[in-house]
């Protein structure tokens, strides 16, 4: 596994791109992680939090690849550093927990291209909702994300990965 890791990660540097392990296969197995966590990986992420708690040991960033539910807010600022979200009202909850704990959590801000499975599609709630993280204390906005190949079925394309640079490029501006 280490060398699998290491071998895709080498190649993966070398155009650019910082690899996310997704660990959620192995179900939180500490033996498995702590090889992965022991090659040049930047993030561990998996989508169930119950799989974060058999690893909390271990000091690299981790990411919730499932939408969280309100609920688990707690247990997410607790066992996570980075969630996917698409919903203001999470994210105010999210940095509700964080800032009274003294966290910034890291947001990924989900956007819909098509897919239909998550993310938000009009663009004045995306105008709104990025106004209001950035002023969120306890949050960061760490980046964009979109899912594809899933629900709906949608291929990423040159087409809808300009639209999601351009999206990018809008917030920024």
């Amino acid at each position: 596994i280490k060398h699998n890791v290491e071998t895709l990660i080498k190649r993966c540097k070398e155009t650019g791109i910082d690899v996310a392990a997704v660990v959620k296969l192995v179900c939180g197995d500490p033996i498995i992680i702590n090889e992965i966590a022991n090659s040049p990986i930047t993030t561990i992420a998996d989508s169930r939090l119950e799989n974060f708690e058999k690893i909390t040991d271990i000091n690299i960033p981790k990411m919730m690849l499932r939408i969280p539910m309100l609920s688990q807010i707690d247990k997410l600022v607790d066992l996570t550093d980075i969630s996917l979200n698409s919903e203001i009202e999470t994210i105010r909850k999210i940095s509700d927990v964080a800032s009274s704990n003294g966290k910034v959590h890291q947001v990924i801000l989900m956007i819909d291209l098509g897919d239909l499975r998550e993310g938000i599609i009009d663009d004045d709630v995306l105008d709104r909702t990025v106004a209001e993280i950035i002023h969120l204390k306890g949050v960061n906005l760490l980046g964009i994300g979109a899912n594809l190949c899933c629900f709906g079925g949608v291929i990423p394309n040159e087409e809808n990965m300009l639209k999601l640079v351009r999206i990018k490029h809008h917030i920024e501006n």
